[in-house]
């Protein structure tokens, strides 16, 4: 199985939310893309219902949150 990037995913899915909110474009067109969007999350959903849990992980996830939650405070 070919290694995936994460940083070209990554990039994709911000061109999706990029497009999905462009004031120049119609509501049709932001609404397919945020379809897109949707689609994407419901398959990670999916894929990671079906993965175990793993050493490290709750804490990698804790930090992250915290992250998330810092972001919001500063207006980032």
């Amino acid at each position: 199985m070919a290694e995936v990037n994460v940083t070209d995913v990554t990039w994709s899915i911000q061109k999706l939310g990029y497009a999905a909110t462009d004031p120049r474009m119609d509501g049709y067109y932001q609404w397919g893309q945020k379809q897109k969007l949707y689609r994407i999350l419901w398959e990670t959903q999916r894929q990671l219902k079906k993965c175990s849990d793993f050493y490290g992980e709750e804490d990698w996830l804790k930090e992250h949150h915290e992250e998330v939650i810092i972001e919001k405070l500063t207006g980032y």
